[in-house]
């Protein structure tokens, strides 16, 4: 059934197995072998109980996609994330192209997990919004738990800074805008994401852009008993790094984060930061020669500040906000013409 000390060392690497299983497993089968009995490593894990059929099929390489989960024609994997792995799939029912989401199998048997898995996968069912993926159903099946979902045909923003380097302002400041109104959905329905980042941020060729990943997502009336402090150091806001309580700010000033990322074409503050040198450092590195050199304009240089603002009072109240704010001196997802804006609690740190 399977290829041996191959499908051994997957279960140990997925976390399913002990090495010193693992080795146990491998030595029993030796013996079977000499007494004429052929058995695979899955199928003596099985009649272990020490997996289920679902995750034998989920890891064995020769399983046929299409009998993994009912309904469902699986393709080739999109991504693979802390939570689990993005199957590409086919609706056999509707005929039509899906993602799957499959929860990883060594997470499937810890409950927090769990938890947390339902607790996205019914917030990207209960959401609708054209710039979040949608969520269809989750279900579970021989001990795979998975969400199907939308299948957006992109790539992640972070990619598109790995092979192609960074963005444009224009282009940047379009993502900006789209992630910024699916952000003030969530928020309009007391859901903070938590963990806004580039690769988290979908784009296709026609340039639309989609949200995703709702791993960490909280609502607001909770997050007080949750782990505040989760998300992507690099990008996290100084009040969700701290634990001291969060709010819509906190996701402006990851999109902050990412809108730097994503036009000077590296991290802010990659390294070891004190937060409370933090506005001191991002003036600084907005004033550097190298960012001078890639011709950063003054109004990036403003959205930048504003967004990443120490002070959360000083950043934008809400995404609402921001979108007006950038339309107005652009004409990004406006159509009004654009026309100069400044605040004057930034003069202090923009120099003379």
């Amino acid at each position: 059934m399977d290829g041996g000390g191959k499908f051994a060392a997957r279960l140990v690497m997925e976390g399913l197995l002990e090495e010193s299983t693992a080795r146990a497993v491998l030595a029993k089968q030796a013996e079977l072998r000499t007494r004429g009995h052929e058995l695979g490593v899955a199928d003596i894990c099985l009649r272990k109980s020490w997996i289920t059929v679902g995750e034998a099929a989920l890891l064995l390489e020769d399983n046929a996609p299409e009998k993994l989960l009912p309904g469902l024609l699986l393709g080739a994997q999109i991504a693979r994330g802390g939570m689990g792995r993005v199957l590409r799939a086919r609706d056999m029912q509707t005929r039509g192209d899906v993602a799957v989401k499959i929860l990883h199998p060594r997470l499937a048997r810890d409950a927090r997990s769990v938890a947390e898995f339902r607790a996205e996968s019914e917030l990207l069912c209960k959401l609708e919004h054209p710039g979040l993926v949608k969520g269809y159903y989750l279900h579970e099946h021989e001990g795979l738990i998975y969400l199907v979902m939308e299948h957006f045909p992109g790539r992640s923003a972070q990619e598109e800074l790995d092979q192609r380097g960074r963005f444009q302002e224009e282009k940047a400041l379009s993502v900006i805008v789209q992630v910024a109104r699916a952000l003030g959905h969530m928020h309009l329905h007391g859901v903070l994401h938590r963990d806004v980042k580039p690769a988290n941020i979908l784009l296709d060729t026609q340039g639309r852009v989609k949200l995703c990943d709702l791993g960490l997502a909280v609502k607001l009336v909770d997050h007080s008993a949750g782990e505040t402090t989760a998300g992507t150091r690099a990008y996290i806001a100084p009040e969700q790094a701290t634990g001291s309580g969060l709010d819509p700010r906190a996701d402006i000033y990851a999109l902050g984060a990412s809108l730097y990322h994503l036009v000077v074409g590296r991290l802010p503050f990659e390294g070891p930061t004190d937060d409370e040198s933090m506005a001191r450092r991002l003036l600084d590195e907005l004033r550097s020669p190298e960012l001078k050199a890639l011709g950063i304009s003054q109004r990036m240089h403003y959205f930048i500040q504003k967004m990443m603002a120490l002070e959360r009072e000083v950043r934008y109240a809400d995404t609402a906000a921001l979108v007006e704010d950038i339309g107005a001196q652009t004409g990004i997802g406006t159509a009004k013409p654009p026309t100069p804006k400044s605040d004057p609690r930034l003069r202090r740190t923009r120099g003379p």
